[in-house]
């Protein structure tokens, strides 16, 4: 993200307590609960119109947010501003059969982590920036109408997580109109998103993830390369997937061992990436070193 327009055109709103940070300061620590990281986006949404109009968003309690698509001056407390709405639109027009965890995934997985003179993002102190700064990095409309691949988390697998967080089947039903029953083994690091978060890595054992992919572009083999700090080990098994049909799924589970003595502490950054020379699927990776 520019970090020109960060500084002096965008205010990033925390939720739920919706409270503007200070300008130029993207806090994804405020996201954080018990220790699991959720990297999303900030999107750059008024970058690619050229108006303003009302944007409608609806959760899935049938609240409904409405709110302006775009402002060229300060964005007060207290109003709802969809920005990455626009490129959300996009993404649909291309693929109208993509649901809404879908079009999430292309627009995370193809955002860019490096500015337009291609040297990485920095953030509001002119330092190399973090996914706890861009989250997926900078959207970038053109590539998510054609991800190749997303990460489709469905109603199930939120459950789940809620399930893996403690809820009970009571406050469940706020949430779904029938019945569920938690899987047993299902933990909340396997919620499956775009980005992976490892609470806590230690040299006592490997902390393993599982993640489900689905081809929504052309048959083709995508191969995972991965990328972390020295002193951890990764694997992906298997590191390569066949897909031939639109709508295939395939899982995957990818293993973190901390192989280091102690030269990095505190959180540290990765990136995973499925590609199949013409698609790269980008997850950012996020640590904690104990």
């Amino acid at each position: 993200m520019d970090n020109w327009a960060v500084k002096h055109h965008i205010n990033v709103y925390k939720s739920p307590k919706n409270c503007s940070l200070e300008h130029g300061q993207l806090r994804w620590r405020e996201l954080l609960f018990d220790n699991l990281v959720c990297i999303s986006n900030v999107g750059q949404a008024a970058s690619y119109l050229d108006r303003d109009f009302v944007n409608y968003v609806v959760l899935g309690n049938e609240k409904h947010f409405k709110g302006p698509s775009l402002s060229s001056g300060e964005m007060p407390e207290g109003k709802f501003y969809p920005l990455i709405n626009a490129v959300e639109a996009k993404a649909v027009n291309a693929s109208d059969n993509l649901a809404p965890a879908a079009i999430k995934s292309a627009i995370m997985t193809t955002a860019n982590t490096r500015d337009s003179t291609m040297h990485p993002i920095l953030d509001f102190t002119n330092v190399e920036a973090t996914p706890f700064d861009y989250g997926a990095g900078q959207v970038n409309p053109n590539d998510a109408i054609d991800p190749g691949l997303v990460y489709d988390t469905t109603i199930d697998d939120c459950l789940n997580f809620l399930c893996a967080r403690g809820y009970n089947n009571t406050q469940l039903k706020k949430f779904s109109n029938k019945p569920f029953v938690c899987a047993k083994s299902f933990a909340i690091i396997d919620l499956n998103y775009p980005s992976i978060s490892i609470p806590k890595l230690t040299i006592d054992g490997p902390v393993t993830i599982n993640r489900r992919v689905k081809n929504v572009g052309s048959p083709g083999t995508y191969v995972a390369h991965v990328k972390v700090p020295e002193g951890i080990a990764v694997s992906v098994e298997p590191n390569t997937l066949q897909f031939n049909n639109v709508g295939e799924e395939k899982a995957f589970k990818v293993v973190f061992r901390h192989i280091g003595q102690g030269q990095h502490q505190g959180y540290v950054f990765g990136t995973l990436i499925w590609s199949d020379g013409k698609h790269f699927l980008r997850s950012p990776i996020a640590m904690k070193l104990g």
